[in-house]
């Protein structure tokens, strides 16, 4: 027979777990989910019907890459920091914010807890990013946030319709990336793009040689010089294009921000129908295999999540720059050439980190539901 004193202590712990749980049941990230199942199968009893009827939402896709020796080396290919802190983090914080518990930060307000803070790992993406997110998108299952906190200087996110004010009156220097109808891949974009430019470069020197005159011969022997050696200028200026800048032809990205959307599939038609994103130029990732867990069994596997379609747009921008060089090694002089490389050289896991948190996340469901 239980004495009245234990089962007052064992109450007591019941109630204080109860309120914990029940604390962060309203929304939820997935890892609390898989918490508060957990503790639930414990009070209650419903492990096995709790796991099925979780387990049976899980994306076939990540399923699969989750099985056997597959699932052991899913993120084997990629640099990404150890998690080991993450591990051993076992209590909650409140944000400073909204006063809500959270674990190692907030997905609505953006703070850390204080005990991860100083061991995130540090990345810079080459372009600056804004993230528009559907205002019925549940912020606790988005990845969006995994952007925002381990990029803070370099990533925004704005709640639709709200947009932000600073974007250029030019709608081609704010990119779009989005499989719209027709939308070129990043590759078949910065293609044609730079071809235009390196097209306009050298008809510009020819202009130049035709109009000198006879009694200008130091001006011939100039442009004829820069008509076989069109040299391509590194310019840091963020924004500008290829531009010329004295007898070079100056470079930069062709965009000033590039714009992601945060919302499941059936949410973005109405962003997509918006005006202020239809005259934005629009561009296609190159297919790549999504390993999110919530992805729409209707769509196809190259559909990405928000954090995973950053990250390989990043990679795939990075990796063009850097063959870039070599592609046109003929129209680069030899300091430009050593400039380009040193801004983009070849791709070693320099971004890696933003999947920091995706990783952890992917391998708590895998372990969690044994696949």
């Amino acid at each position: 027979m239980i004495s009245r004193k234990k089962f007052a202590e064992n109450d007591t712990n019941f109630l204080l777990e109860f309120t914990n749980f029940t604390s962060t049941f309203d929304v939820e990230d997935d890892e609390t989910q898989l918490e508060n199942e957990e503790w639930a199968n414990k009070c209650f009893g419903r492990g096995t019907t709790v796991r099925r009827d979780f387990k049976s939402h899980l994306n076939s896709h990540f399923v699969e890459k989750c099985s056997g020796n597959i699932g052991e080396h899913s993120f084997d290919q990629f640099k990404i920091s150890s998690g080991d802190i993450l591990k051993q983090i076992d209590e909650r914080y409140i944000c400073s914010e909204c006063c809500k518990s959270r674990r190692f930060f907030c997905y609505t307000c953006y703070t850390i807890s204080p005990k991860l803070d100083s061991h995130l790992p540090q990345i810079k993406l080459p372009v600056r990013i804004d993230i528009i997110k559907h205002i019925k998108e549940i912020d606790g299952k988005s990845t969006c946030s995994h952007a925002l906190i381990m990029a803070r200087e370099q990533v925004r996110v704005f709640r639709y319709p709200n947009l932000p004010n600073d974007w250029s009156d030019d709608p081609q220097k704010t990119l779009l990336i989005f499989p719209r109808k027709g939308a070129p891949t990043l590759s078949q974009y910065l293609d044609q793009h730079y071809k235009t430019v390196m097209t306009a470069g050298l008809d510009s020197d020819v202009q130049r040689k035709t109009s000198t005159t006879c009694s200008s011969m130091n001006s011939i022997t100039s442009n004829a010089t820069s008509i076989m050696n069109t040299n391509i200028c590194l310019s840091t200026s963020s924004g500008s294009s290829w531009n010329q800048c004295n007898d070079h032809l100056c470079f930069d990205f062709p965009f000033e921000r590039v714009v992601f959307v945060d919302s499941t599939w059936r949410q973005s038609k109405t962003i997509m129908n918006d005006l202020r994103f239809k005259r934005l130029p629009a561009v296609a990732i190159d297919a790549e295999q999504t390993r999110f867990w919530r992805c729409d069994q209707r769509r196809p596997i190259t559909f990405l999540s928000t954090i995973e379609a950053i990250y390989y747009f990043c990679v795939q921008l990075h990796t063009y720059m850097s063959n870039m060089a070599v592609k046109e090694n003929s129209s680069i002089s030899s300091n430009d050439f050593a400039e380009l490389h040193k801004r983009f050289p070849p791709y070693d896991g320099q971004y890696d980190n933003i999947l920091f948190f995706f990783k952890h996340t992917f391998n708590v469901i895998k372990n969690r539901y044994k696949l």
